[in-house]
């Protein structure tokens, strides 16, 4: 897994120790999903999708949204403050 930070110029990141080094593809899917996906969870009323290391959900702003309601929206939100996430 890639945990090294990434290079802006290039678009590289190192794995640990420089073991591993691979191109990552941080670029907007047609879907308008930031890729890769890594991690996604599914609330009572509400999911989060860690996407190139940033949070992002369905949501009016920066709230949640629900997807049966009004407010939720097509276009994936990020979640501003959250950056270089893992997991949710």
């Amino acid at each position: 897994m890639c945990t090294g930070p990434l290079n802006d110029a290039e678009g590289w990141a190192s794995g640990e120790a420089g073991r591993e080094q691979r191109r990552l593809n941080s670029e907007s899917s047609s879907t308008g999903w930031p890729s890769p996906i890594s991690a996604a969870a599914l609330g009572e009323s509400h999911s989060l999708v860690v996407a190139a290391g940033r949070v992002m959900s369905f949501g009016r702003g920066i709230g949640l949204g629900f997807e049966w309601s009004l407010w939720s929206r097509q276009i994936p939100t990020e979640i501003p403050g959250l950056t270089e996430v893992r997991d949710v």
